[in-house]
């Protein structure tokens, strides 16, 4: 069975569609321009893959706009319910705590 895909790709490859499709670009075209594969870009339009923050930005380069538009607001709760994220602080305090006991 195929994994679930996580909110914040799927929301990611929206973005990157909407802003190609209100630019007119086709997929072949983006992924030319970016130098990206026409396949991987398809899977990251569909958030099957997790991209590079290079290809991020050669893809956002392509489209016109900084790559901070397409991550604005896809933050650590839109990631796969299996990550662990833990702040430095979290980090050193766990630390901390393990080199007491």
């Amino acid at each position: 069975m195929p994994e679930k895909r996580w909110p914040g790709a799927l929301e990611l490859g929206r973005r990157i569609v909407k802003q190609r499709q209100l630019d007119g670009l086709s997929r072949e075209t983006v992924a030319a321009l970016a130098g990206v594969d026409l396949s991987n870009l398809g899977r990251i339009e569909r958030g099957d893959v997790n991209p590079s923050f290079f290809t991020l930005v050669r893809i956002a380069g392509t489209l016109g706009i900084d790559v901070a538009e397409l991550v604005a607001g896809i933050g650590v709760e839109m990631l796969p319910p299996h990550t662990a994220v833990l702040t430095a602080r979290e980090f050193a305090n766990e630390r901390r705590r393990r080199a007491a006991d």
